[in-house]
C-alpha cells in the first residue's frame, strides 16, 4: 500500500476527493492479491523470475482496470505511468516472497 500512496502523493494517480491514502478499490486489489498468492498463484509466487514478469504485466493491467472503473485519473503520460508501475512491481512481487519466507522462518 506504501507505493500506492507514493503514486497518489507524487500526483501520478489523481483521486477527485484528493485522498492521500489509496481508495477502497485499490486496497481490495491488495487483499485479493494476498489471498491468492499462497493459494491459486503459488506456482507463480514460488518462481521469482516468473513472479517478476507476472507482476510487471498484471499490476499495470489491474491499475488500468481500477482507474477505468473508478473516478480516478492518470496525471501524466499513460505510457510513462504504466512503465513506472511495471518497474515497481517487477521488484515488488519477488521481494514480497523473500520477506514472507524470512518472516515465516522467524515465526516457526
Amino acid at each position: 500500500i506504501g507505493h500506492d500512496s507514493l503514486l497518489l502523493n507524487l500526483n501520478l494517480l489523481i483521486m477527485p476527493q484528493q485522498a492521500h491514502f489509496p481508495p477502497l478499490w485499490l486496497i481490495s486489489l491488495w487483499a485479493l492479491l494476498g489471498i491468492t498468492l499462497n493459494n491459486s498463484l503459488r506456482w507463480i509466487y514460488e518462481r521469482p523470475i516468473i513472479a517478476a514478469i507476472a507482476g510487471a504485466i498484471a499490476a499495470p493491467l489491474s491499475y488500468l482496470a481500477g482507474v477505468k472503473l473508478s473516478d480516478a485519473e492518470w496525471a501524466g503520460s499513460l505510457t510513462q505511468i504504466i512503465f513506472i508501475i511495471a518497474a515497481i512491481w517487477i521488484f515488488l512481487l519477488p521481494l514480497h516472497r523473500f520477506l514472507f519466507l524470512k518472516l515465516r522462518l522467524k515465526l516457526y
